[in-house]
């Protein structure tokens, strides 16, 4: 979630700069509200940037090693997010992740509308993606790991056999504790 805040902070940023700021709604929310009037080719430059120069170099290593875990078992490593799927798939590949799934926004000629195209990966929503990536891909979700440091994941984070809280906030934290999850640290 820390890349996530920080890839919208900056994705705001980046593309209100000069001439572009009036066609450029920030998002702040991760509504999908991220660039209406914006053509994706520029979006798309622009993601790439923020993501190689400002996100990837705050990755925890800690986390990345656990993904780099998963794959060497042969499992694949997904990034679920809330964020529109533009940034969600480059930072998925970036990371060299299977994949991402992100908010969906919709384009039109090539232009970003600045409206979602379906509900926000948020939620429920997120764990009802996930389980009909597990249906698509044929994953067993009672071997497998979810990571995530909000209580707003919850219900994506019952739905596996190996929930793990990655410095959870307070409550996601608190949760944990009841029911036995192992929190999920920098030192791994």
């Amino acid at each position: 979630m820390d890349i996530v805040r920080l890839g919208r902070r900056h994705l705001g940023h980046a593309l209100g700069r000069g001439e572009q700021k009036r066609n450029i709604v920030a998002a702040t929310d991760g509504s999908g509200a991220v660039a209406r009037g914006l053509h994706h080719s520029v979006l798309h430059a622009e993601v790439e940037l923020i993501v190689r120069e400002r996100i990837m170099p705050r990755v925890r290593p800690a986390v990345l090693a656990a993904a780099r875990e998963h794959q060497a078992s042969g499992q694949q490593v997904w990034l679920v997010t809330a964020s529109v799927q533009p940034l969600a798939e480059t930072l998925a590949r970036q990371l060299r992740l299977t994949g991402a799934m992100g908010s969906k926004v919709v384009v039109v000629d090539g232009f970003y509308t600045g409206e979602q195209d379906g509900p926000l990966l948020h939620g429920r929503q997120k764990a009802e993606a996930v389980l009909r990536l597990a249906a698509a891909e044929g994953f067993d979700l009672s071997a497998s790991s979810a990571y995530s440091d909000s209580v707003n994941d919850l219900p994506m984070l019952r739905v596996v056999g190996h929930p793990r809280p990655v410095c959870p906030d307070r409550r996601l934290r608190k949760y944990a504790s009841r029911h036995g999850w192992r929190v999920f640290s920098d030192e791994h």
